[in-house]
């Protein structure tokens, strides 16, 4: 039983240990793909149960920061 122990923390440590920089790389390699990636919010789950308007805020500024330049008007000027 012992030994079970050990391994479940060994295995633990190991995680604590590589889950960052795993998470890092999985960030770069996006932000390679697509500039416009931002990572999660940490306390994004925090804040859904505990102030759900702010939570739901953040995910209106990140659709509106993703949303595409709106198209030029046919035969108008063109926007500034």
């Amino acid at each position: 039983m012992e030994i079970l122990i050990t391994v479940a923390l060994v295995r633990a440590g190991i995680t604590a240990l590589v889950w960052p920089v795993w998470f890092r790389a999985q960030t770069r390699a996006r932000r390679r793909k697509d500039p416009r990636y931002a990572p999660p919010h940490l306390m994004g789950v925090f804040d859904e149960v505990s102030y759900p308007s702010a939570y739901s805020a953040v995910q209106i500024i990140d659709v509106e920061t993703r949303a595409p330049a709106p198209a030029p008007r046919p035969g108008g000027r063109p926007r500034l």
